[in-house]
């Protein structure tokens, strides 16, 4: 965020006599506050020329070499408007003033990417391995590059290679004749990929190859191969290895590309730029345009060959095909090395840092755009890490990242191309250091106006910076303000509630670490009840109106789904005390059960849970408007809110591990069900 110079009046005596003044300095404290008279750390406080950020404990700022006089102060933070106002500074002893800001009106239309920092994309190295192509030739015959369970064999042709990037080559393109091999180790694994791809190994002809690495491969490729004087053939192939590395889509259309190009699409370079900084952690990668397969990926990485999923096995292989019927993860598994030495565990760490605490301020305004102040402490887990991807929604655009108050570069494409996060440090950062990190976003697509005052909350692992979740348990300070009609309902426990001009404010805060944070919104009522039996206090909120996709029956059916509150709170009551017996007691003390305007799913979050609007309907009316099916909805909406209730001890109270443990989850939650249907029915 860039910040304009501020000039300050000084009197003409003090410019006549600046000896005098300096040696008269004042100590002067500033403090920041909010309209609810809270302290607002990382404000930007302009005086006299210079740009100081107050204190993330007390929100001040403290001068001690003032002279006395009249100085303009102007105060800038993300979320409020600039305040401005002039102080007078008197001989006499230290002095304090309070700036107080006001919250600012949020715009119909905002020119996102024009706020932006300029170190947005703006590593050197980063920007290197963005715009390289390959250049030189290299003649091959007959050379077999094997990593791993498969093998690459390059019968003829040429390889070039991308121009080095701090020293090291980290891409290569091979054109001609070749083949990749891959028989699994275990008897399960081939029949897996026996399953999908219909053999029980991989044998597959190929013209053309994208290798990326930050292994010893270049040194490998350069001494069993002839330089010689010819043009590249690389061209159309790299081509083709951009286009769909760098592609993501708004609507995936299999499993693999909700995987592979979703939320938590992967920047190559970016992933690059963070191995070479670190030299810590190695990959490789082979993006095979086979004879039959013209999508296939091989996988060898330290940190995990498919870390969305999350999965720490280190090796993989994925053809994506989304129109065919062999789309999928055809192989993942942990090395061989580790298989031979009986070293392999769903428990390996494969992550670069650990989530530790996280400070958000959002605001939503009336066109459902969002603004977002997230500052996220997080513990380094490898030496040297310089590199951090969170997981941001792409259409949330970082305007800024700071650290310790100084902008800091970071890495954001398109959200229409590799556009996840990626924060740069100055510096190499030390195992076991803790980092705090402040950045600022903006966008569109973490809510939308489903009519009746109804809202669909998307993005509900990414409408904040995140690191690992469901994965790392942080504690959380969030702070929102949304148009003052509306009700917003959060994870944690309600600290408190004001008014800012034409918004409500909110303050949330959960000192019991969480996977995960979330929130609902919408012109909702609230029915709470403290649960003497659990000493639980127990929140349903719902609305008095449909969405606009019920509008039309709405006419002729009465449908009120806050009709239905009271019916939910017996529901959830039931289920926890049914859960708390077999299961044990939860920490966090309170519940909120939500209206959500889909239909068909419900979800939870600690301490919150979305029910789909069908369970705020009764059978009457799921009858009138999904007829026969009504009595197979009818069952689903019996078992939603127990299901989602007990998520809170399966997912949230237990995690898992990885992806493997990940249906113990639901499994558990539909057994949960089952016990309350037993003991309620």
């Amino acid at each position: 965020m860039s910040f304009p110079k501020f000039s300050g009046i000084l009197p003409v005596v003090a410019i006549l006599l600046l000896f005098p003044a300096i040696l008269s300095a004042i100590a002067v404290t500033i403090v920041v506050k909010d309209p609810a008279g809270a302290v607002v750390p990382g404000a930007e406080v302009g005086i006299q020329g210079r740009t100081l950020t107050t204190d993330a404990a007390s929100g001040t700022v403290a001068l001690t070499d003032l002279p006395e006089g009249s100085y303009t102060v102007s105060v800038r933070r993300q979320g409020f408007e600039t305040a401005e106002r002039t102080i007078e500074v008197k001989a006499g002893g230290p002095v304090s003033f309070t700036i107080q800001l006001r919250i600012a009106v949020q715009q119909t239309a905002i020119d996102v990417d024009s706020k932006r920092s300029s170190l947005a994309n703006s590593d050197p190295n980063y920007r290197s391995l963005r715009a390289a192509l390959p250049g030189g030739v290299y003649r091959v015959e007959n050379l077999e590059i094997k990593r791993d369970i498969g093998t690459l064999t390059f019968r003829s042709g040429q390889l070039s290679f991308i121009a080095p990037v701090l020293g090291k080559t980290v891409m290569a393109v091979f054109t001609g004749e070749g083949s990749f091999r891959l028989k699994p180790l275990t008897s399960v694994d081939a029949n897996y990929l026996k399953l999908v791809s219909g053999a029980p190994d991989v044998d597959e002809p190929f013209r053309s190859v994208v290798l990326c690495f930050t292994d010893d491969t270049a040194a490998q490729i350069r001494q069993a191969s002839t330089s010689v004087d010819e043009a590249s053939k690389a061209g159309v192939a790299f081509g083709e290895f951009r286009s769909r590395a760098r592609h993501r889509g708004d609507e995936p259309r299999s499993l693999v590309e909700a995987v592979l190009g979703g939320e938590q699409i992967a920047n190559i370079d970016a992933d690059l730029l963070g191995e070479l900084y670190t030299q810590q952690r190695h990959s490789f990668a082979a993006w095979i345009h086979g004879a039959k397969h013209t999508d296939l990926r091989f996988i060898v990485s330290d940190s995990g060959a498919i870390p969305q999923l999350p999965s720490p096995e280190e090796v993989a292989l994925i053809n994506r095909d989304p129109d065919g019927e062999q789309d999928g993860i055809w192989y993942l598994s942990h090395l061989k090395t580790e298989w031979d030495g009986s070293s392999a565990s769903s428990g390996e760490n494969r992550r670069w840092v650990e989530a530790r605490h996280y400070a958000i301020d959002t605001a939503i305004g009336a066109n459902d755009h969002l603004t977002g102040l997230c500052t996220v402490s997080f513990r380094v887990l490898v030496e040297g890490t310089r590199v951090v991807k969170f997981g941001l929604l792409a259409a949330l655009r970082v305007r800024s990242v700071r650290r310790g108050g100084q902008e800091i570069p970071f890495i954001q494409e398109s959200r229409k191309e590799d556009g996840s996060f990626y924060a740069v440090l100055p510096a190499g950062a030390k195992a076991g250091s803790d980092v705090e990190l402040s950045v600022e976003y903006e966008g569109d697509k973490v809510v939308r106006n489903s009519g009746g005052g109804t809202f669909s909350v998307g993005a509900r692992t990414s409408w904040y910076p995140s690191l690992n979740t469901l994965t790392d348990r942080a504690t959380y300070d969030l702070t929102f303000r949304v148009p003052k009609k509306y009700v917003l309902v959060s994870v944690g426990k309600l600290d408190k509630t004001w008014k800012e001009e034409n918004y409500a404010a909110s303050h949330w805060v959960s000192d019991i670490p969480l996977a995960v944070a979330g929130f609902n919104y919408g012109d909702f009522k609230k029915l709470e009840k403290k649960e003497e039996q659990t000493g639980y206090a127990l929140e349903v909120y719902s609305t008095s109106d449909v969405p606009d996709t019920l509008r039309g029956a709405s006419q002729e059916i009465s449908l009120t789904p806050s009709a239905l509150a009271q019916s939910a709170m017996v529901d959830t009551i039931n289920s926890m005390r049914v859960f708390e017996t077999w299961f044990g007691k939860l920490p966090y003390g309170r519940l909120a059960i939500t209206e959500q305007p889909e239909m068909f799913f419900g979800q939870s979050w600690p301490s919150l849970v979305y029910l789909p609007l069908t369970a705020f309907l009764d059978p009457t009316q799921r009858w009138e408007l999904f007829g026969a099916m009504s009595h197979r909805l009818g069952q689903f909406v019996d078992e939603v809110t127990p299901h989602e209730v007990s998520h809170q001890w399966w997912g949230h109270g237990v995690g898992w591990a990885s992806y493997h443990d990940q249906w113990l989850s639901e499994g558990f939650a539909d057994f949960s069900a089952g016990l309350f249907l037993q003991f309620t029915g």
